[in-house]
């Protein structure tokens, strides 16, 4: 593996109490923290609040960093304001963050040399997801209390004014439901599309999601598509708005949320993390291109190093040897030693746990320096929190703003070390107040961040500033064609690949009529309801039930109703995969997954607990609330709360990993002790192949062996579904490819893997090939005025 050296030539970001990069370095050097209550106009984070910390349906903290008095200049854009409702806030200010971060290089919005320019965001989730999900589970709600309404014999014309006002007042509340832009604007694969249809830019594609390491996901696979010579200009960062209420009570279950209301990384006082809204993106050049342009060089990406913990860690539990081997891969690949680094952004996020593991893990690496001068460390969570997604990328611009000027950002809150940090050393410093950064040699500053997710991903990206770069020599692109060594798939009626094809070459019908709606939690939409939330969709390619090992990979019988079958379906995919091809599930591999996944598909279902009280205070907020009565409506919301323990999962310590997107691909890392790195990639109906773009890439310029990549899909969701159907997209019965009589897709769930290798080394293996993989490339609808309609 060769140093990267990718020239960062512009960038932009949003983050709290600032709308550009000047004022975000203006607010580090302040040192002051920007922590607050969450505003209502997010989330009325007082029913889902309790001081009690046993209450699992509650958070115990409201407390944020968050973007206030953001307003998109809709017509600038040429979207009529009206057509904002309904879409995610953070594809808004990812348009603006890059718009700035284009401008800070010199290049205009649809410059042609956008054309073949690509966009890679990280995100983990959206909260107008949330927020649609909110809105279409009062059926749910409305259909647990109406029992008691009718044993007091209230009239269908008084149901009908509690169904109207709830409807209208929810709404109000911000849980909006707008089917004319459900489709993109509450899907994360919509943050990269958005950037790329507004501002032209012209190539590739997609959003990324290692959870918390998300940005640096894409910030890696953008440098590896400059590196592989697929683009010119990499659009690359993270975006993250994920205030609501799961990622509260899910943080609260594991024990992760600052008590306190305070960010205090590495500190003995820090008792948890406070979540914050941001986004990050950074325009990114190949460095001799950037030097032959005459571009404003901010610093230099002189390499990232990645890894996975693999077994032995729960699921968000971090490790200390698997953080220490992503450090020494970026040092490595950088060509620099522990000595040469004068300054770590750390992810330190203000966890007992994670402060303390990744102390150890720098430590590990760095505390044998010979250099007399002390390693700085610092985390930017301190004033802004923890930004999850976007952490990473804006921790990034902190560091390159401080290396321009030649400051060493400090944390003036810090008193003393974590006591739980086990590597203490002298060579580890966290400076307290704001300092000069002195070139270290040959007149360079020298400098690493560090990126964590749950799913036990790590990154490290070393990274060098100059009065003047010098140009690396010719690149050599190494050969992209992959070799598939063996495939696995579960979909409608098919377990294996030889049993997919015969269903293939015989034309076998595998689709399922819908007799159950229940089944995929559709009943309070399938054919019924309004016409713009209904389900009108009647066949379903079905994966049969099977028999997973619970006990092999040590999940506990209950556990699993808190887990995602999406999870669940990876995880025993990659399992065939890889033992069918010879491999022990214990041992450690030198594997890294990239999977095509959809986002979120089982937050509607551990979401309707959790949104009780806020549908009571609905209620009891409404003129018809009167009529009923307090004592008829007490009844209802008690039948309520027994149907939440009796027909919906508990919220656990495992329910926020068990919806998480990404934890596809981490359960699969951790379950089956694969060292690579692992993330979930969402283009929509492209993510399988589009997975198969940074598993190429690592297989180029990673440090792995071999890639599980591939697809799966079990999005039934009722609030997808109810979606898609409004948009017209799916069909009723049948369904057409390229016929003039098609009406829309239908829904198939099931997953297909490939285990892929350098073809060279499958050749030298003797590897039973079943195909090569040449190239995999992709493209942008930058001249389309629709975000669903292609062009030619």
């Amino acid at each position: 593996m060769s140093r990267y050296d990718i020239a960062i030539v512009g960038m932009g970001c949003v983050v709290p109490e600032a709308d550009s990069v000047k004022k975000y370095w203006e607010n580090v050097k302040s040192g002051d923290t920007y922590l607050s209550e969450m505003p209502k106009s997010l989330w009325n984070l007082s029913n889902f609040y309790s001081s009690d910390k046993s209450d699992n349906l509650k958070s115990y903290t409201r407390v944020g960093s968050f973007i206030k008095d953001f307003e998109f200049p809709a017509l600038k854009y040429k979207m009529p304001p009206a057509s904002l409702r309904g879409i995610d806030p953070a594809q808004l200010m990812t348009v603006v963050a890059t718009e700035e971060a284009l401008a800070d290089a010199g290049i205009k919005p649809r410059d042609p040399s956008l054309e073949n320019a690509i966009t890679i965001i990280g995100a983990s989730g959206v909260d107008a997801f949330a927020h649609s999900d909110a809105f279409l589970k009062r059926h749910t709600f409305l259909k647990d209390i109406k029992p008691a309404l009718d044993k007091h014999g209230i009239d269908e014309k008084t149901f009908q004014k509690l169904y109207d006002q709830m409807t209208k007042e929810l709404d109000d509340r911000g849980h909006i439901w707008a089917p004319s832009v459900a489709a993109v604007g509450a899907i994360p694969s919509s943050l990269s599309n958005r950037v790329a249809q507004l501002l032209g830019v012209g190539g590739m594609n997609m959003t990324v999601d290692a959870a918390c390491a998300s940005s640096f996901v894409a910030l890696d696979t953008a440098c590896q598509a400059l590196m592989a010579k697929d683009t010119d200009i990499a659009i690359a960062g993270g975006a993250d708005l994920g205030t609501n209420p799961p990622i509260y009570i899910g943080f609260s279950r594991v024990d992760g949320l600052s008590t306190k209301g305070m960010s205090n990384p590495f500190d003995s006082t820090a008792d948890g993390l406070v979540i914050g809204e941001g986004v990050g993106i950074v325009v990114l050049k190949r460095l001799e291109d950037a030097i032959e342009n005459g571009d404003n060089i901010k610093a230099v990406i002189r390499a990232v190093g990645s890894s996975s913990d693999g077994a032995g860690q729960a699921i968000y539990a971090p490790s200390v040897s698997g953080r220490a081997e992503a450090l020494r891969s970026a040092l490595r690949n950088a060509e620099v030693t522990s000595d040469d680094i004068q300054y770590i952004e750390a992810h330190a996020t203000s966890t007992v746990v994670g402060d303390a593991n990744e102390y150890d893990a720098i430590s590990t690496v760095y505390a044998d320096r010979k250099n007399p001068e002390p390693l700085m460390l610092g985390s930017v969570k301190h004033q802004i929190g923890h930004l999850k997604a976007a952490a990473g990328v804006v921790g990034l611009i902190k560091t390159v703003c401080a290396m321009d000027e030649g400051v060493m950002p400090h944390m003036p809150n810090f008193k003393k070390l974590t006591p739980h940090a086990q590597k203490v050393s002298a060579s580890l410093k966290i400076p307290t107040e704001i300092g000069d950064w002195k070139p270290a040699r040959d007149g360079k500053r020298f400098a690493a961040v560090t990126s964590s997710g749950f799913g036990g991903v790590n990154y490290h990206a070393v990274l060098e500033q100059s009065e003047t770069y010098t140009a690396p020599a010719g690149r050599v692109v190494p050969d992209r064609r992959m070799a598939i060594v063996n495939i696995a798939c579960r979909l409608a009626g098919a377990d294996n690949p030889d049993t997919f094809w015969d269903n293939i070459s015989t034309g076998r019908d595998t689709f399922t009529k819908v007799d159950d709606p229940s089944k995929y939690n559709w009943q309070n939409h399938f054919d019924t309801g309004p016409d713009n939330e209904k389900i009108n969709t009647y066949v379903v390619a079905s994966i049969d039930d099977y028999k997973m090992d619970l006990l092999k990979h040590k999940i506990f019988p209950k556990a699993v109703s808190q887990i995602s079958p999406t999870q669940l379906l990876a995880l025993d995919t990659s399992d065939r995969l890889l033992e069918s091809y010879g491999l022990e599930y214990k041992s450690r591999k030198n594997i890294g997954v990239s999977i095509g996944s959809l986002h979120d598909d089982y937050f509607p279902w551990i979401f309707y607990p959790m949104m009780t009280d806020e549908y009571i205070d609905v209620v009891n907020s409404l003129p018809v609330a009167k009529e009923i009565g307090a004592e008829v409506l007490e009844e209802g919301y008690e039948l309520v709360r027994k149907s939440c323990k009796e027909n919906w999962p508990p919220v656990t310590e495992h329910t926020l990993p068990g919806w998480m997107t990404n934890i596809t691909s981490g359960r699969i890392a951790n379950k089956l002790n694969c060292a690579g790195p692992n993330f979930t990639v969402d283009s929509a109906c492209s993510s399988g192949v589009a997975a198969m773009v940074p598993a190429m890439y690592q297989l180029m310029f990673g440090t792995v062996d071999m890639m599980i990549t591939g697809g799966l899909n079990r999005q039934l969701s009722d609030t997808f579904t109810s979606g898609v159907c409004a948009l017209g997209a799916v069909g009723k019965t049948v369904t057409r490819p390229f016929d003039e009589q098609g009406a829309g897709y239908l829904i198939g769930e099931g997953a297909v893997f490939f285990l892929v290798k350098r073809y060279e080394d499958a050749v030298r293996d003797g590897d039973d090939i079943a195909g090569v993989i040449h190239s995999v490339g992709g493209s942008s609808e930058s001249e389309s005025k629709s975000m669903v309609a292609p062009t030619q």
